[in-house]
This record gives structure tokens, C-alpha cells and sequence, in this order.
């Protein structure tokens, strides 16, 4: 069964930096297109956000969490009776003296995780896991007690294969307790002996991963205990998200249990044996592996007797189809039946389907020769000081945009980003100043403005936004604005970065002329184009975008903020993939606030290349945006309002009681008379203890917040 409502409302409290997975309904990571085991799951974590937006998903019942540095979390599991006796005989205390965390379980007697935070600096010198088994059952040893770190996840919501589902421990649910530090002592057991190397002399690589499973295909069914324990290894420690791959080659096996294949892999530490072993097994059953022509491995590969005839070779069949996919994908016709064809071609020849789209924008980059490549022609890096800089930064607007360089702006809705931007736009197009700067004139251009976010109704939007502004009929914004939005009408759907979307724009910048290209929103037009914006392909389509656009003009993406604990500030907060707020030039966040003389908008500038952290308040009036550092006009029933908005939108109460603690600058009884006179005017109602907004309070408040501050609505 897809995620239900009340398991996304329980995590909505969880950690904001915790890296979460699809589960299916066996404990398994899943990918939630394909519904398949998820390979290469130790770098697939999504936030809070990526994660509620597959809660209608067939394929994801459970969600679980990446242990390890992943979420800086470390999970204790005490897997049946005699974990607590085993626990007091490891560590000579109870378990009850640990401190008080968040903790879940599967209902099975005796059974539940803690999890708890390792301090970053004690992060590399810690084994994944360690475990202790109790007594035997049936012959074979059993763990009762488990401490859990890099290379696991643990499950901590859904489904749950004998029990129903997970459900969190009585009070240590994330809404009740925090996640405790983990105390010194419950480390001691993990840290690496000092003869142990921190890192291994193999680090694996994302590449090992399908070179991995093309080994595994070659590799027959083993019979003896050892090989077949070895090849299980060997995959361990390319990624511990391959358990799929080794379970389904082991159903060849004699005496194959799916069981042993599990605790077996539980029980692997990631060191020792090495993809090596693959290709040991793999060529004792005669197959050399394809190592790329004039690698130092396909030189010091030995001769292996006669060979056979080579097929194609299996990358060149990867590339033509690759491109043949591309040239479908870059039509703006429907070619749905044949993409599939092409795609099925490439699963067969274990290019899965995340891989497929990041290989496309590859292929696109490498077609339009824009600087995208993940390899080089061996030429020397080393620079000194001295040497010019091929593209220094410039700026387009001081203090908030560079020239020829991505931005992001990203705040809730009612922030004021999309009029913030529009602002930007008519400034960029009249060289007017913005806040507290000016555009260079010898930047002024064309904007082209990419209103997804809200089909068909953005132009209209844009519009609004333009009013409010005093420049909706201003000829030269007429004039110099291009607005790309949904229009029905021509039937034409809203603008996506799909290749032949991606193609559109090339098109479009290369007639020159524009100053600075707005996206609205980075989440809308990923989505339309079917990349999950959580664990799809984001940063490899970013910067493409870089590419894209910034050879010719500025761009800025809208973004939304994260949910839940995420939605605070700072660069974390951003939605998505941390790929968002890290590969853009610049990162800022616009929040409302109250204070004590009421509502105001901060505008945060948490990354800016060459530029140093800032922050101010502002506010829009008759004369445009005004920097009005947090003092703006005490008006009560506006901050009313607003407090009513910022809590209901938060899910938080909205008595009295709690309004008047929120606007602590007004005194108690003013705040009980303006409820009393919104309610009556019908601004505001009240639902048992909770006050709610009108729509005519919305709208009024709207009104207020672009520039009518002093309405005589709110003198009345």
C-alpha cells in the first residue's frame, strides 16, 4: 500500500539533514519508477520533502534512513530477547542509562532501534557496524544486539512484512524528544583498531557499480561455500546496495536460501575482498572485461588464450542507442512507444534508468559542444596566481546577481520571490535601481521569463505582479519581457528542461540580446520533464542549465523551501537535492517574519561569489522596495493577520493564547480587540479554540503586503 497520510504527518518532526529511502514492502530500498530493487541506495538519500512527494507511489510502502554520515546517525538495534542482557555485558551498564532519543520498532517482542548523533569528527574512525549474537537457534548463531553505522539503512516508518507496520516507541517519537548525541562510551565498540586503516586501499566509485554487474552476468553459479561467499563480498564492497544483484544470482546456487542471503550480507564489514574477486571469478570462467583501449588496465591485462569473435562492442551499443534516444526525445512530437523501446534496450544491458536520463544531458552537452564533460584530454591543471582567469565574475546587479552565472531564490509562498524577481526583471530592462543597488548600463537586456508554476494562469500572474509594480504598461517592459507560460489555446503546454524544451531555450538565447533568464519553478519544470528532483539527475541537469544559459545572460531559478524541520534558513533549507543550493553561484532565501512592531520580509544572502553573508529587512511601498532594516509601521491588525497565516501555514495552533504570546509587542488586550473586530467584519473566524483566515482576509492582507500598508480598510 502507498505511504498513508498520517506516516507523512509522523515524520514531518524528523531531523531535517536526515537522508531517508524508498522502501518497498520487504525492507528493501526500491526505486519508486520501476518499482526494482534500488541499486547503488547508499547514494540515493532524499529529503523530507522528495520523500512526501512519492506518498502516492505503488511501489514505496516504507521509508527508511541512511546510517552513517549520510544523516550523521547511528542506530542501536536490539533485535529480540537477550539484547539487554547483552548489552549490559558489552558496555557493564544498563540500557537504561542511555540518554532519551527517538526510537522505533517493528511491534516484534523485545525489538526497536535508538538512534543517536556521532560527532562529525568521529565519523571516519568508525567500522559500519559491529554485532553480538546470543544463543543458537536451530544451529545457526543469532543477533540480538547490533550497532549500526555507514553502509545500512534502518526502516523507521510503513510496512513492515510480519507486523503490519512500524511504529515509533512509546514517547521517543520525533515530535516528543530530539535525537540525543551518542554518548562516548556507546562508541567505543565501533572505533577501528589502531593497526586499521581509516580508508581501505579500495575506495569504490560510482563507475564500479555497473562494471560490477556486468562481471556478475559472467559469472556462472558457484557450488563451493567460499566462492560463492566471496562473490557476495566482492559486491559489498562496490555499494551494500547490490543485495538484489547477489540474491538473484545466487537463486542459480545449489541449496540456494534467500534467508542466509541476507544475514550474510548484514554481516559483511566492507573490508578485504574487493571488486578484484569479480573479475578473478569472471575470467576463470573465460571472460576478459572490456577495460577502455589504452587504460593501464587493459594494458596489464594478460592474454587469455584463443578469443572469441567480438559481439559490438557493449559501450558502442550503449552510445548509438543513446543517441537514438536522444534524437526522439529532442522532437515535439509524441514519442512515447519508441523512447520505451530504446529504454528496455538499455536495461537489458544494465543501464538503469537514472543513469539513462544523466547520459542523455550528457550526450545533449556533448552534441551542442557545451562544457559539460565529466572526462578530459590530459591536459595540465596546474595554474599559478598569476595566471588570468578566462572568466572572472562580473555583476549583473551588485550585492544579488553575477553576470553570466546561475542563482537561486527560494522562500515559502507569501515571501514575495516571484515579485522580488519581476522587480529584478523591469530593473534589468530599464537599468532602474534594485533595493540598494544598480544595474551597470552596459548590462541592461531582454528578460525571458519561464512561468511553469501555475500553467496556464502564469502570464497572468506575471501580470499581477507587474501591476502592483506600476509597470505593466510601461512600453519598454511590453516590449523587452518575454513571457514563456502554458497556452491552451495554441496548444502549448508549459515549458519543461526535457531535451526538446532544452532545445527551445538554446534557440531562443542564441538570437542575443537578454540580460537574464527567470525560471519559475526549478521544482515544477523538473517535474513536468519527469526527474525526480530529489534523486534524479539534478545536479548533472543544473549544470547543463549553467552551460545552457550562462554563455549568453544571467539566470535565476525560484525554488521552494523544505518541509518540515527543513523549513528554516539557511542553504539546507532549499527543497530537493543538495545539489540545488550547492551548485548555483549564488543561494538566496526570503522569509517573513514578525516582530515586534509587526510583519516584515528578511532577505538572506547565504552564498554570493565574492561577496560576503548578508541580511536585511525590506518592505514594498508606493516608491518601489525600500530596505527598511526590520522597523516598519505598527499596525496591529495586520500583525494579527499575519501571525494567524504564519501559524496555520505551519500547522501549529492558532488560539489566543498563542497569538498574543507571537505578537509579545502589543499589548494583550489590543490583540483580543482586533481579533474581535476582524471576526466581525468577517477577516477572520474561529473554529472551537482556533482562529482561521477569510478569504477576504487573504485577499486584504495580499493588498497589504504589496504596497497598501496604510489602507484605510485597516483604519475603519
Amino acid at each position: 500500500m502507498p505511504l498513508p497520510a498520517q506516516l507523512i504527518e509522523s515524520l514531518q518532526a524528523i531531523d531535517s539533514d536526515w537522508a531517508l529511502l524508498p522502501i518497498d514492502g520487504r525492507k528493501r530500498p526500491v526505486d519508486p519508477l520501476s518499482g526494482e530493487p534500488l541499486l547503488a541506495w547508499g547514494n540515493s538519500g532524499l529529503d523530507l520533502e522528495a520523500i512526501t512527494a512519492l506518498a502516492g507511489n505503488p511501489h514505496v510502502h516504507a521509508v527508511g534512513v541512511l546510517l552513517g554520515p549520510a544523516s550523521g546517525v547511528l542506530a542501536l538495534d536490539f533485535d529480540g530477547r537477550g539484547a539487554a542482557t547483552c548489552f549490559r555485558r558489552i558496555y557493564g551498564r544498563s540500557h537504561r542509562e542511555l540518554p532519551t532519543t527517538v526510537g522505533w520498532s517493528s511491534g516484534l517482542p523485545h525489538r526497536g532501534q535508538l538512534a543517536f548523533r556521532v560527532p562529525r569528527e568521529s565519523w571516519d574512525l568508525l567500522r559500519g557496524r559491529r554485532r553480538w549474537t546470543g544463543a543458537a537457534v536451530k544451529g545457526k548463531a543469532r543477533t540480538v544486539f547490533e550497532l549500526r553505522w555507514v553502509g545500512h539503512q534502518s526502516v523507521i516508518a510503513g510496512v513492515h512484512p510480519e507486523t503490519g507496520h512500524y511504529r515509533w516507541m512509546q514517547g521517543r517519537s520525533p515530535d516528543q524528544v530530539s535525537v540525543a548525541d551518542a554518548p562516548e562510551w556507546l562508541l567505543e565498540p565501533l572505533y577501528k583498531q589502531p593497526d586499521e586503516p581509516v580508508c581501505g586501499d579500495y575506495a569504490p566509485r560510482a563507475a564500479d557499480v555497473p562494471r560490477a554487474l556486468d562481471l556478475l552476468q559472467h559469472i556462472p553459479p558457484l557450488e563451493d561455500y567460499e566462492g560463492w561467499l566471496t562473490v557476495g563480498m566482492a559486491l559489498h564492497s562496490v555499494d551494500p546496495g547490490l543485495l538484489a544483484a547477489w540474491v538473484e544470482w545466487s537463486r542459480g546456487c545449489a541449496g540456494f536460501d534467500e534467508a542466509e542471503c541476507l544475514a550474510k550480507w548484514r554481516s559483511f564489514k566492507g573490508r578485504g575482498v574487493t571488486i578484484g574477486s569479480l573479475h578473478h571469478h569472471a575470467a576463470a570462467a573465460g571472460y576478459q572485461y572490456p577495460w577502455p583501449a589504452g587504460s593501464a588496465q587493459e594494458r596489464e591485462a594478460p592474454a587469455a588464450g584463443p578469443q572469441p569473435l567480438p559481439e559490438p562492442a557493449r559501450d558502442a551499443v550503449i552510445a548509438g542507442l543513446l543517441e537514438q534516444l536522444l534524437d526522439l526525445l529532442l522532437e515535439t512530437r509524441d514519442t512515447w512507444a519508441q523512447e520505451q523501446a530504446i529504454r528496455s534496450d538499455l536495461w537489458s544491458l544494465g543501464v538503469t534508468g537514472q543513469a539513462i536520463d544523466e547520459r542523455i544531458y550528457y550526450a545533449l552537452a556533448h552534441r551542442w559542444e557545451l562544457p559539460l564533460q565529466n572526462s578530459h584530454n590530459g591536459g595540465c591543471r596546474n595554474r599559478r596566481l598569476s595566471d588570468p582567469i578566462t572568466s572572472p565574475a562580473e555583476d549583473l546587479l551588485p550585492g544579488f546577481l553575477l553576470w553570466r552565472r546561475d542563482h537561486l531564490l527560494f522562500g515559502a509562498g507569501g515571501s514575495g520571490k516571484t515579485m522580488a524577481a519581476a522587480a529584478i526583471a523591469v530593473c534589468c530592462i530599464k537599468g532602474l535601481s534594485f533595493l540598494d543597488q544598480e544595474i551597470p548600463p552596459s548590462r541592461r537586456g531582454r528578460v525571458l521569463w519561464i512561468g511553469t508554476d501555475g500553467g496556464e494562469g502564469a502570464r497572468a500572474m506575471v501580470r499581477e505582479y507587474l501591476e502592483d509594480l506600476g509597470c505593466a504598461e510601461d512600453p519598454s517592459v511590453d516590449e523587452q519581457l518575454t513571457i514563456w507560460a502554458a497556452e491552451p489555446a495554441d496548444g502549448l503546454p508549459s515549458w519543461c528542461c526535457s531535451p526538446s524544451g532544452l532545445q527551445e531555450l538554446r534557440l531562443e538565447l542564441a538570437g542575443g540580446g537578454y540580460a537574464l533568464v527567470v525560471i519559475d519553478s526549478l521544482k515544477a519544470v523538473l517535474e513536468l520533464a519527469g526527474i525526480n528532483f530529489g534523486i534524479g539527475p539534478v545536479g548533472t541537469l543544473l549544470r547543463l542549465l549553467q552551460a545552457l544559459v550562462c554563455r549568453h545572460c544571467s539566470l535565476l531559478w525560484l525554488h521552494h523551501p523544505a518541509g518540515g524541520k527543513s523549513a528554516g534558513k539557511g542553504l539546507q533549507a532549499a527543497a530537493g537535492s543538495q545539489n540545488i543550493n550547492q551548485i548555483p553561484s549564488a543561494v538566496h532565501q526570503l522569509t517573513r517574519k514578525l516582530e515586534d512592531r509587526g510583519p516584515c520580509n528578511v532577505w538572506s544572502v547565504h552564498k554570493l561569489r565574492g561577496s560576503q553573508p548578508r541580511e536585511f529587512s525590506y518592505r514594498l511601498t508606493e516608491d518601489g522596495f525600500v530596505i527598511s532594516e526590520g522597523l516598519i509601521t505598527r499596525n496591529c491588525r495586520v500583525a494579527v493577520l499575519d501571525a494567524i497565516e504564519l501559524r496555520q501555514a505551519g500547522g501549529l495552533p492558532t488560539s489566543t493564547a498563542y497569538l498574543c504570546t507571537d505578537l509579545g509587542g502589543f499589548q494583550e488586550g489590543s490583540v483580543r480587540n482586533n481579533l474581535t473586530w476582524l471576526r466581525k467584519r468577517g477577516l477572520v473566524r474561529k473554529a472551537g479554540m482556533a482562529w482561521r483566515m477569510s478569504p477576504q482576509g487573504q485577499k486584504l492582507l495580499e493588498l497589504t503586503r504589496q504596497g497598501g500598508a496604510e489602507q484605510q480598510v485597516w483604519m475603519t
